[in-house]
């Protein structure tokens, strides 16, 4: 009988798997694949079992770009425990919290993982936040340092000691310190300790700084004896020149002192004796907002308006929450008879932390969530819409909100 065509290219593919199954393994082979395996589980175990000692290992910030997480079990526990401390500055940092009492300064990861432990001998240590980045100074001392990520990028002495620091969301920050023949002498710094700019000022006592979001500005608040008058000013400095001169400035002399400046809202804000004043680049006045008769009694300007919590004089309790646009018109208020614990602003929310428990309203103070918290607690923070961390003593907690 004839043979079908291609009978000749026909494989027993049974026959053929039988006899490859049979093949010994080469040992070269094995013996590579094995020590791979150990190797990669020999580094993956030391970058774990000493993670604290490995800020800088390329491999850790690899298996950082992973996102695998050094936490126990690698779950968000959403809690953290820390020392108790009264005097102790507590804040979110990059989905977790930095805590700085007067010995250390703890960084935790939103696991709940402590990240970074730093001993702090300060008289008065001072925490500053950004983004990516943490200041610690000594205020009216000599020392500072800076925490790039979880590592310490910058560690200084002043010598002749500090007033201030203030640091934007890029972790740029300005040092204002002491030095002889001059009443303040400024120093902005990139977050790797890079100096960028620096001015000296002998005419005026300088009272607050703040560095713009973009760096480019410098603003300072003073105060300058003219004869008889004491008049307060802000001073804004141009960071890309070389020029030891303000570029602008702003002054008025019956709204008290410029006690403190900050960049918030897409403006400059500077916050006098007797009322808020709202700056352009060019340090002119475009809002304003006077609270004569009452008292600032705290403020938040994280979110998208300014919140501002303010109460008549010679008051039992209850205070009112003023929220302001970018022009300092009044976008909301409302009186609250619980005393306010803690207040903090985020987006377009606004939390209120009182004895009875913390509620979220939006921008214009209409009540959209509340949350049961213990007595002990004494701060909120808003880390974005979503997340409120309730802050107590010895530990805080995020919960989730609608």
């Amino acid at each position: 009988m004839a043979e079908k065509p291609g009978a000749d290219n026909v494989v027993d593919l049974a026959a053929e798997r039988r006899k490859r199954s049979r093949r010994p393994v080469s040992k070269v082979r094995t013996a590579l694949f094995v020590a791979f395996v150990v190797i990669i589980v020999g580094i993956v175990g030391y970058t774990i079992l000493n993670r604290d000692s490995m800020t800088d290992n390329p491999v850790r910030k690899f298996l950082e770009s992973l996102n695998i997480q050094f936490g126990s079990g690698g779950e968000a526990t959403k809690q953290f425990q820390y020392d108790q401390d009264v005097n102790a500055s507590i804040d979110a940092y990059r989905n977790g919290l930095a805590v700085l009492n007067s010995g250390r300064l703890a960084v935790f990861d939103e696991t709940g993982a402590e990240r970074l432990g730093v001993p702090v001998t300060m008289t008065a240590p001072t925490l500053r936040v950004a983004d990516d980045s943490l200041l610690v100074f000594d205020r009216g001392g000599s020392s500072y340092f800076v925490v790039d990520g979880y590592r310490l990028s910058a560690q200084e002495t002043v010598p002749d000691g500090l007033f201030s620091a203030k640091m934007n969301a890029d972790g740029q920050y300005a040092i204002l310190a002491h030095e002889p023949g001059y009443t303040g002498v400024i120093s902005l710094y990139d977050n790797d300790g890079t100096l960028l700019y620096r001015c000296k000022i002998a005419s005026r006592t300088v009272l607050d700084l703040a560095v713009s979001p973009d760096g480019d500005r410098l603003a300072v608040s003073t105060v300058v004896q003219q004869g008889q008058e004491t008049v307060g000013e802000v001073l804004l400095y141009d960071t890309k020149s070389d020029k030891n001169e303000p570029v602008a400035s702003f002054s008025q002399t019956d709204a008290g002192l410029p006690l403190a400046v900050d960049y918030a809202a897409g403006t400059l804000v500077s916050l006098w004796d007797n009322g808020l004043v709202l700056l352009n680049g060019k340090a002119e006045a475009v809002g304003s907002f006077d609270w004569r008769g009452r008292v600032l009694r705290s403020f938040s300007f994280d979110g998208d308006a300014l919140v501002l919590q303010v109460s008549r004089y010679q008051t039992d309790g209850g205070s009112t929450v003023v929220v302001l646009d970018a022009d300092g018109a009044i976008v909301a208020q409302q009186e609250f008879a619980a005393d306010i614990v803690s207040l903090d602003a985020a987006g377009n929310r606004v939390a209120l932390l009182t004895h009875d428990g913390c509620s979220v309203y939006s921008m214009s103070l209409k009540k959209l969530d509340s949350v049961e918290v213990s007595a002990e607690l004494r701060q909120v923070t808003l880390r974005d819409e979503s997340a409120l961390y309730l802050v107590g003593l010895a530990s805080a907690e995020v919960v989730e909100i609608k």
